[in-house]
C-alpha cells in the first residue's frame, strides 16, 4: 500500500490540531458521560441508547485516528533534518 502524503498550510495544521483537541478532550468526556447514563437504562443487550452512543464513540475514535495520521504525515513532509521544506 502506498503511503499517503498530505500538503497542509499552517492554518490547516492549526485547524486539525484544534479539532483533535476538541475530540480528545470535550467530545470524549461527553461520550463517557452519555455511556454512563445509557448504562443506567437497563440491560445493555437491548439498550438502543447504549448502542447509539457506542457507535458514536467508534466514529469519534476513527476520526481521531485519521486526523492524527494526517497531521503526522503532513508534519513529516513539511520539515526534513536539514531544515528545508519538503513537498
Amino acid at each position: 500500500m502506498a503511503q499517503e502524503h498530505y500538503r497542509l498550510s499552517q492554518a490547516e495544521i492549526n485547524a486539525v490540531m484544534e479539532r483533535l483537541k476538541y475530540l480528545k478532550g470535550t467530545r470524549r468526556s461527553e461520550i463517557c458521560e452519555a455511556l454512563a447514563r445509557a448504562r443506567t437504562m437497563g440491560d445493555l443487550s437491548d439498550n438502543e441508547e447504549y448502542d447509539r452512543v457506542r457507535y458514536e464513540q467508534a466514529s469519534v475514535e476513527a476520526e481521531i485516528e485519521m486526523l492524527d495520521r494526517k497531521l503526522t504525515l503532513a508534519l513529516k513532509l513539511s520539515i526534513d533534518p536539514s531544515g528545508n521544506h519538503k513537498v
